[in-house]
């Protein structure tokens, strides 16, 4: 899909306009390869006008001789009259009230309150030729008797517009037609077609990275809808020209599921192993699909961790999505949730089971806590200390033995901040003890994403999980203590030489002496609170950088008060 092309009927002086032609990277297919520039087959008719306008009628403060030139007073006059009495030669002429091309015409309604049985005052000599009278009806108001979600299926129909003329029907109108998951249901569709679920099956592209010996390394997306029409078709990037290669369906709700899924998403899963000649392509589906949704939640995790807040919160509903189609695979699998529990007990109870060799990622095994028997609770202290003796590793390439505790901390800090949103997840999100097919439904109903209260919990927990800064504050988070963190870490450079995270030739590691240093479980209160309280401080220095931009603003206005002027003079 090419970008439009636009063409000036009427001369506007301006900035990057030449005649009848506009320079804009929106309308350029040069730059079709440089992300966030140029068209994107994303864009509708309605995002397109918003950036003409924005365009035409914005300011520049990279080139402002050049803007003071067509800001003259002449100039603007002259292209407003231009506009007014232009004729198009369809017949689209503004100044008669003319507008080309027209809709059809909708049936006249009866008038809002008429108190006339007939409303037609046509004179008694036309009244042969009249059109009939509209009548009054007296039939009562009964839909809103129906029940909410019988509504919200029907207002699944309506548009945007139609939906803000419904909501002034009625309170109870107005609260269904601002339900989210009527948001939710007009956003689930493909970004480039615009084709919504119920007409075709949505998914994600994917890319894959795996090893020399074609070993699955690590899977990312670039987290944009797109239909599987849209990828037969050829489309092979997202809507920020972000590349991918293959696709798999996403689980919306279960009419998605068994209308457009079915068995799609395993034949999707097959097609990416086998194409890549990966070495475990002979496993069972089963066990390839949930080896890519680990995969795919572990990279979601990372955006999440990255802090920007549109592609955190973007990240977590993707999360959810493939976290929903992992319940799916669980729950269609006889005995697939048994052997995933094995692979826990495993992991628990036998020190080889969670080598690096056994568990090559802990971001892809922690996911499967939600989806088996186990809390996060019952694998904390294992996984904490595992996670800890393959950093040591890091910390050693690094500083050998001269790592001070902060420098360590550094070295730390990003595994640490995805271990708490695991923790999170698995306590918060998913209740532990909750039944699969409970949370399956949840998910159903807002068409797999989290609730708005999910993801203001989410944001709110991950400013403070930024905010923490060493590895007391890192273990209070989970929960835990330790009499001596430096004996700990001093411990895990131990394991880290002993598990062979890290071998040197011609070298021997003298162990610390540390035995055994227990991490223990504390009894404090919640994080809540703590969370609570770094959001207030982060609301009232927002606060206060709002009221400085502010006064900025101000300053900057009454510098350029000669410029607002002629723009108010002309539009008066």
């Amino acid at each position: 899909m090419s970008p439009p092309s636009v063409r000036l009927l009427t001369k506007i002086t301006r900035p990057h306009v030449y005649d009848a032609w506009i320079c804009l990277d929106l309308l350029e297919t040069h730059r079709s390869l440089e992300p966030y520039y140029g068209w994107s087959t994303s864009y509708s008719i309605t995002s397109i006008l918003l950036q003409l306008q924005s365009f035409l009628l914005g300011r520049e403060e990279s080139d402002v001789e050049s803007e003071m030139l067509w800001l003259k007073p002449s100039l603007i006059e002259k292209a407003i009259d231009n506009s007014r009495t232009f004729v198009c030669s369809c017949g689209h002429d503004i100044s008669k009230n003319i507008v080309n091309p027209r809709g059809e015409d909708w049936p006249d309604l009866v008038p809002e309150g008429s108190k006339s049985k007939k409303v037609n005052k046509a004179p008694k000599s036309n009244k042969q030729n009249a059109k009939p009278s509209q009548r009054k009806v007296k039939a009562k108001f009964t839909l809103h008797v129906l029940p909410n979600e019988v509504l919200l299926h029907i207002f699944e129909y309506l548009d945007v517009v139609e939906l803000n003329r419904v909501s002034k029907v009625s309170i109870k109108f107005q609260s269904t037609s601002n339900s989210p998951m009527l948001r939710y249901s007009n956003e689930m569709q493909c970004f480039h077609s615009k084709i919504s679920f119920k007409e075709d099956m949505l998914g994600v592209g994917i890319n894959m990275e795996y090893t020399p010996m074609k070993i699955l390394q690590s899977i990312t997306t670039p987290m944009d809808l797109v239909s599987k029409s849209a990828y037969q078709q050829g489309l092979r990037q997202g809507v920020w020209k972000e590349k991918f290669k293959y696709w798999i369906p996403i689980y919306i709700n279960k009419f998605h599921a068994d209308t457009m899924v079915k068995d799609e998403f395993e034949k999707a899963v097959q097609r990416c192993y086998d194409s890549e000649n990966i070495s475990n392509r002979r496993s069972h589906i089963a066990t390839l699909s949930v080896d890519i949704l680990c995969k795919l939640m572990s990279s979601m995790v990372v955006e999440i961790m990255k802090g920007r807040v549109h592609a955190s919160l973007k990240a977590l509903e993707y999360y959810c999505h493939f976290h929903r189609l992992l319940i799916h695979v669980v729950l269609k699998y006889k005995g697939l949730q048994e052997q995933i529990d094995n692979k826990i007990k495993q992991f628990l109870s036998d020190e080889s089971s969670r080598l690096k060799s056994a568990v090559p990622n802990l971001g892809e095994f922690l996911p499967l806590l939600s989806v088996s028997n186990y809390e996060w609770f019952d694998v904390k202290h294992v996984v904490i200390q595992e996670s800890l003796d393959r950093n040591a590793m890091w910390i050693y390439k690094k500083h050998r033995y001269s790592a001070t505790l902060e420098d360590k901390w550094k070295c730390y800090r990003v595994g640490s901040r995805l271990m708490m949103f695991h923790a999170y997840f698995l306590t918060k999100v998913v209740p532990p003890g909750k039944p699969l097919d409970e949370i399956a439904r949840a998910y159903d109903i807002r068409y797999g994403r989290p609730t708005n209260k999910m993801q203001n919990d989410m944001q709110n927990n991950m400013f403070y999980i930024q905010s923490i800064d060493t590895y007391e504050e890192y273990l209070a988070y989970l929960s835990l203590t330790v009499r001596d963190v430096r004996q700990l870490l001093m411990l895990s450079t131990d394991n880290m030489f002993r598990k062979k995270y890290l071998v040197i030739p011609g070298r021997t590691h003298r162990p610390s002496g540390v035995q055994h240093v227990q991490i223990r479980s504390t009894t404090s209160s919640s994080n809540d609170d703590k969370v609570r309280m770094c959001m207030e401080r982060r609301t009232r220095a927002r606060t206060h950088q709002v009221k400085v931009t502010n006064k900025e603003r101000e300053e900057k206005t009454k510098r350029n008060y000669n410029r607002f002027d002629v723009l108010a003079n002309v539009t008066d």
